[in-house]
């Protein structure tokens, strides 16, 4: 076959289109979760985390707790994620009080598409206070919040009911008022979701139910928030104002307190979040004795940990007890964390000789599925730099690596272009079962810096791997030749030509398909690619635009066609 001159129609398809449907990606692409305990130390009023930065519109924080005071200002905890521009790299945790420890689990998962966040804090000197939103989509969304509050008891102005009450307004609702008690806020946006929610008023009895329109179990989550009046003040019966909630059918929501004390009515908001994108949820209720402060729960099926978040009921963290003695929340708060993929720890700060039980989720995220299995990821120090070494155990349609320094939290990609992966070196589709080795400098890097990984897929898909810590070396550095990167694959690897027999192939009588296909091409924009030499080229987003492509066009929807 000579190839003269070959005609290729770069076209933005829209899914669904005449041609036939073409399967869609999920919207929701998760892009990294971390996770790690923290501890507001005796003596202080807030603990800071520096986290690797996240994109602030696309990250949520949730967390839990164990302590042991009766005083408010000591033991309501509210966090976020802060020092943010469009960018963030800090948690913060505050209470008013500092006496006493309390610890922290958390977790911050960041989303590369198809989530939207938005935050912030507000001060209750109201009993209703609302807050404006940039307009969310109610069926998708759902509020996550936290507090902090002056004063010495625990009562009806320590509790916060959140409401997504329009598609640009959040209420915030307490029994009373008082300017020292501030919520921070997180309003989720989340498109592979059905988020229903509900709410149940002036309850006054230990158990509520509730009903939704049926739900898949391992799909599910539930979150509540609840205002309460607080049963006087001085708080002495806590206990009725701890609330379990779990989700105990496909159809049913059960919130319950202990036995005793219900003259405290509560009004509760619910938010059940179904994912629809192959996230997975396990969910049960855990048992605690009058000794017990720790559990380790088996989990139905194992999680793969680096993409899941652990949490329980009310503030992410609340559950019920038996404890009725004084104010102290710790009988009924817990802390959430991964032993191993199979096994939840939960722990609380005190028993106070009372039972409790809590509902609590395990989610997990889907991670961006990868055509590469890595096998090692080194990075050793020399005397002109970092020397970055990897392998990969098995490859297939992958397109490349980009590869990043991550110093003080940030990360910085190091490699101008991508390094050529399997797709460019052998082509589509074509499995390495041995996998390849790579290598790539960097002289710019510090012996305390760590370094990350990102594989491309032909199909857009990327995945991280990462990080690792920079190694001394013990040897003199290895005789490498740097792996190449896009632009000069033709240089170094051109594509082997076809013999050219000197007469033109015969041309081929287009069957039926193929005149629909070029009727339909005909009747969208395209931009012509005009190819005289077999090869492989680059053409750049600028000079698509310049050449006529839409700057608006999905670039998930480009179709090439020859």
């Amino acid at each position: 076959m000579s190839l003269n001159r070959l005609t290729l129609l770069l076209v933005s398809v829209l899914i669904g289109s005449s041609l036939g449907a073409t399967p869609e990606a999920h919207a929701v692409q998760l892009n990294s979760r971390q996770a790690g305990s923290q501890a507001i130390p005796h003596g202080q009023t807030s603990a800071t985390v520096n986290i690797t930065v996240v994109t602030d519109t696309k990250s949520f924080l949730v967390f839990g707790v164990s302590l042991d005071d009766a005083t408010s200002a000591n033991v309501q905890i509210s966090g976020q994620i802060t020092n943010c521009t469009t960018t963030c790299d800090e948690l913060t945790f505050q209470r008013a009080g500092t006496t006493g420890a309390v610890l922290i689990n958390w977790y911050v998962v960041e989303f590369a598409s198809g989530v939207t966040v938005q935050r912030g804090n507000v001060a209750m000197d109201a009993t209703t206070k609302n807050v404006t939103l940039t307009s969310v989509t109610i069926a998708q969304s759902f509020p996550l919040i936290s507090n902090r509050n002056g004063g010495s008891t625990m009562g009806a102005d320590d509790w916060a009911r959140a409401k997504i009450s329009s598609s640009t307004n959040l209420q915030l609702n307490v029994e009373n008022a008082t300017a020292a008690h501030i919520v921070e806020w997180q309003v989720v946006e989340y498109t592979d979701a059905t988020v229903q929610t509900g709410d149940i008023t002036t309850w006054s009895t230990t158990s509520q139910t509730d009903s939704m329109t049926s739900v898949d179990l391992n799909q599910a989550w539930l979150i509540y928030t609840y205002q309460t009046e607080g049963g006087g003040s001085p708080q002495t019966n806590i206990d009725e104002n701890q609330v379990r909630g779990r989700i105990t059918s496909a159809t049913q929501l059960t919130f319950d307190r202990h036995d005793g004390d219900t003259s405290s009515e509560i009004d509760l908001t619910w938010y059940l979040v179904e994912f629809t994108d192959g996230t997975t949820v396990q969910h049960a209720s855990e048992d605690f004795s009058t000794s017990q402060t720790q559990q380790d729960v088996t989990l139905t099926a194992e999680v793969e940990t680096t993409w899941s978040i652990a949490l329980g009921g009310d503030k992410m963290r609340g559950g019920r007890s038996t404890y009725n003695s004084d104010d102290n929340p710790g009988p009924a708060w817990f802390r959430f964390s991964f032993v191993d993929k199979d096994t939840l720890r939960i722990i609380r700060g005190t028993t106070q000789s009372s039972t409790a039980d809590v509902g609590w989720f395990v989610i997990q995220f889907i991670a961006n599925a990868t055509a590469v299995e890595l096998s090692s990821f080194t990075a050793t120090e020399y005397v002109d730099g970092i020397r970055l070494q990897w392998r990969t155990g098995w490859e297939v349609n992958n397109l490349g690596f980009h590869v990043y320094r991550e110093a003080d939290g940030e990360r910085i990609r190091v490699s101008p272009e991508l390094i050529a992966g399997s797709a460019l070196l052998v082509g589509g589709d074509t499995q390495l079962t041995a996998g390849r080795s790579y290598t790539w400098g960097d002289p710019d890097g510090l012996s305390t810096d760590h370094y990350w990984l990102e594989d491309v897929d032909l199909d857009g898909t990327r995945t991280w791997h990462g990080p690792v810590r920079v190694q001394s070396a013990t040897v003199s550095p290895p005789n490498t030749v740097q792996t190449v990167v896009l632009n000069q694959l033709h240089a170094v690897a051109p594509a082997a030509s076809l013999p050219d027999s000197g007469h033109p192939a015969p041309v081929l009588p287009a069957s039926p398909y193929q005149y629909k296909v070029q009727r339909a091409l005909a009747n969208m924009p395209t931009v012509k690619l005009f190819v005289r030499e077999e090869g492989w080229y680059r053409v750049d987003y600028a000079t698509l635009v310049a050449a006529g492509l839409n700057p608006n066009a999905n670039p998930r929807k480009l179709r090439l066609f020859a």
